[in-house]
């Protein structure tokens, strides 16, 4: 696989993104667990119908090898000779793919394989020594790369571009903790995966910078759907795996990151992504209220207020520290 990692895949700005970032992203984001798992159950299905003596006839796979190479334009022999070139492919590891995924596609995507992948020593080995081809040759590759361009445009907007109907929307960097956090389960997957070269130390930064952009698209992209698409927050939540909840707070009680947002927001305003605290923050004004001695709560907070201001001048006035720890 490494023939290709360090190719420049797309540029955003001043920033040139490799397939070697193409592939930390898709490991960030799950997507290459489902790549191996897709290709581990291709390769037992394979094995079970060679030994059923159900592998596909040469016409099979002729008219298999035809079809990919009209959906992808390879008309001539010519234009698959340069194809397999430019991705570094040869013409037997592709007939592979080909055979592979014929099998796949006659079980359905669902086909189970009765094998005992756990007990086949070879298998970690077929499934590394097979998962470039799988992935460039099932576009999936392409597709990880379309999903990482997409979250870095997003993530690249400009904060002080306005969202459409909306006053104010800081997309933040997101808590180091929360990006570190991130970067280190995507090194760990990436040696799990076999992939030691793009989990080493030298890439602990651009792994981080993977994981802030992908954190903060997913923020920016909750917004857009609650903005632009008019999700609910409910929906948009549970797509995020969070939860959301109604508040009804007293302006010192807003996370300092929030209340000059919220403050200046109108009712009905959608404020954020902010981040603070865990993660980031997306709100909907409801109301704004202003305090008045017939709100029990009001009524408590300023008792209290009263009381401690009273117990703080007579510590001061009463008490002399000797030492403080």
């Amino acid at each position: 696989m490494n023939h290709f990692l360090g190719d420049p895949a797309f540029s955003a700005g001043d920033s040139v993104y490799t397939w070697g970032d193409v592939v930390l992203a898709a490991v960030h984001r799950g997507d290459w667990s489902r790549l191996e798992e897709v290709l581990r159950r291709k390769l037992a299905l394979l094995a079970e119908a060679e030994e059923r003596g159900d592998a596909p006839t040469e016409e099979e796979l002729d008219a298999a090898a035809q079809e990919f190479r009209y959906e992808r334009d390879l008309i001539t022999g010519e234009d698959m000779e340069a194809w397999l070139t430019r991705e570094g492919i040869s013409v037997d590891d592709w007939m592979d793919y080909v055979e592979r995924s014929l099998v796949f596609s006659r079980a359905g995507e669902a086909g189970m394989s009765t094998r005992d992948e756990d007990a086949d020593a070879d298998a970690d080995a077929d499934v590394a020594a097979r998962i470039a081809v799988e992935a460039i040759c099932s576009g999936a590759l392409m597709e990880f790369a379309e999903a990482l361009a997409a979250r870095v445009a997003v993530a690249a907007r400009p904060l002080d571009e306005p969202e459409s109907g909306s006053g104010r929307a800081d997309a933040e960097s997101p808590p180091p903790e929360e990006v570190r956090h991130a970067a280190r389960s995507a090194a760990a997957d990436a040696l799990r995966f076999g992939l030691a070269d793009l989990a080493s130390e030298p890439e602990g930064a651009r792994l981080e910078e993977l994981a802030r952009a992908e954190l903060v698209s997913a923020a920016r992209e909750a917004a857009l759907c609650v903005r632009d698409d008019g999700a609910s927050f409910e929906a948009v939540a549970e797509s995020a795996h969070v939860s959301a909840r109604r508040e009804h707070l007293f302006a010192e009680e807003l996370d300092p990151a929030t209340r000059a947002d919220l403050l200046s927001a109108r009712p009905g305003e959608i404020v954020g992504p902010i981040a603070f605290g865990d993660g980031f923050h997306l709100y909907r004004l409801h109301g704004k209220t202003m305090p008045t001695e017939r709100d029990p709560d009001v009524r408590r907070r300023g008792e209290a207020a009263v009381l401690h201001r009273l117990l703080d001048e007579e510590t001061r006035s009463r008490i002399c520290w000797l030492e403080r720890h």
